[in-house]
Parts: C-alpha cells; sequence; structure tokens
C-alpha cells in the first residue's frame, strides 16, 4: 500500500429521508466531534427519497444553534450507490434506512449501521484507526439489545420534536466519536 493512501481521510456518509433533518444535523454534530477529537475525517449525508438541493430545515438549524452548533450549510443530495460505496462507514437514522442503502448497495452490510447501532457497538478493545473500529462493530453486530434504534423523525413536528432529535443525536454522534478515535466502550 502506498503511503498516500494511508493520508485518505475516513469517510462517513450520514443517511435519512429527505436529507433536510435528521442527517445534515448528524453530518453537522459528527464533523465537529471528529475535528474535536482529531479525527481525520470527511462527513456527508444523502436522503433515500431526498430532492437535490434543499437546505437543512429551518427547525432544526435552530435547534442545533440552541444546542451550541453552528449548522453547516449543507443542502440535500438523494442517495446514490456510488455514496454508498465510496464510505467508509455508513450511518443511518434509522432501520429502514439502512435497508434502503442495502438495497442500493448490497456489498455495504459491513459498513452500514443505525447511528444508535454503531455507537452502542460493543468496541471493548482500543482500536488503532476508524477502519478496524468498524470491522469491530460488525463483527459484534447483534450482541447489544437495544429497545430502539431509529431516532426519530422531527419534520413537521413541534420545536420540542428537533429539540429531542438533537440531544439524541448528540449522544450517538459524540460515542461515535470516541470509538473512531481508538477508545473503548464509553
Amino acid at each position: 500500500m502506498s503511503l498516500t493512501a494511508n493520508l485518505k481521510p475516513f469517510r462517513v456518509l450520514c443517511v435519512c429521508t429527505a436529507n433536510v433533518c435528521r442527517s445534515p444535523a448528524a453530518q453537522t454534530l459528527l464533523q465537529r466531534s471528529f475535528d474535536d477529537a482529531g479525527i481525520d475525517a470527511v462527513v456527508t449525508s444523502a436522503g433515500v427519497r431526498a430532492a437535490d438541493g434543499i437546505p437543512m430545515d429551518e427547525a432544526m438549524t435552530d435547534a442545533l444553534r440552541a444546542a451550541g452548533h453552528e449548522p453547516s450549510e449543507i443542502v440535500s443530495r438523494a442517495l446514490t450507490p456510488v455514496m454508498v460505496d465510496e464510505a467508509d462507514l455508513v450511518l443511518t437514522a434509522t432501520v429502514e434506512h439502512r435497508s434502503a442503502v442495502l438495497s442500493r448497495s448490497p456489498r455495504a452490510l459491513r459498513k452500514a449501521f443505525t447511528l444508535k447501532e454503531f455507537a452502542a457497538a460493543p468496541i471493548h478493545a482500543p482500536v488503532s484507526n476508524p477502519g478496524e473500529a468498524v470491522a469491530t462493530a460488525a463483527a459484534a453486530r447483534g450482541a447489544v439489545e437495544l429497545r430502539d434504534r431509529d431516532i426519530e423523525d422531527p419534520h413537521g413536528l413541534a420545536y420540542a420534536a428537533y429539540q429531542r432529535t438533537v440531544r439524541e443525536l448528540e449522544s450517538a454522534t459524540e460515542a461515535i466519536a470516541h470509538r473512531l478515535a481508538g477508545n473503548h466502550t464509553p
């Protein structure tokens, strides 16, 4: 393997339905968490039923700001098999989204998780790189029973739902950054 291949940033793709609420918020929070943890990563997002070019939902940007986060300037993109194939890790808002990812790219099984699944993955020993963390999580898939693997969709609901979603995403993205930084289960 060449030296430049080792310098490539880790690529994470966040996926939800329209790519205007959960996945762009997750993209914003993950990128910040990765930057804070010193992880060389590029986080993008897309939607399984997205129209291209729509900005993040205004209530979601307000909820992110209220929680102390400056939202990224993200516009929606429709999910493609190429996006899935190019990602090192695919994180979805729901189990249904993960299924949609796998229908587009069945080879993604070992790298596609819901955000909550990956956040709870039993990675008990320190890992040396993000790719090793993904492989360890894939090998342990199903070892942790979660009551709910889905992030709530706040779109069209009261502002309190957006706030709950931001809290859920903060918790998941912080745990994910912790794991990918080479730390064991928090």
